[in-house]
């Protein structure tokens, strides 16, 4: 064996991306250097997507508030939506207007939305 070969650091050999240390790998997709590692960093995972996810539904909400007011219903255009880049994706509950529509109401919290023919998003403020 040649010094290069000595120096190199098998392959088994990794950095755990949870802690930093190094350790030994018994399985090629093992990454993390132990299971208290891994659920520490699939937690922080999971929270950070969690409080991303409620920050846009949040954000989401405001838009509503501020584009209809104090009113219980209002009909407003995806553009005034988009101008203020609403993510239309971010709701937090859909479901068909009847068994054979292909139409769905989406929810923003206490909000539904629902599409009009003519393009507007019609809002209705929950129970009202």
């Amino acid at each position: 064996m040649n010094e290069e070969e000595l120096n190199k650091v098998p392959r088994s050999h990794r950095i755990c991306p949870g802690c930093g240390k190094e350790f030994v790998a018994h399985h090629k997709s093992r990454e993390y250097c132990n299971e208290i590692c891994y659920n520490t960093h699939y937690n922080s995972k999971i929270r950070n997507n969690q409080m991303h996810r409620l920050q846009q539904q949040n954000f989401c909400i405001t838009a509503i508030r501020t584009l209809i007011g104090e009113s219980k219903s209002a009909i407003v255009s995806t553009a005034d939506l988009d101008s203020i880049g609403f993510p239309f994706d971010m709701y937090s509950n859909r479901e068909k207007h009847s068994p054979i529509s292909e139409n769905h109401y989406v929810w923003y919290g206490p909000y539904r939305l629902n599409l009009t023919l003519d393009y507007q998003i019609q809002i209705t403020l929950k129970n009202a």
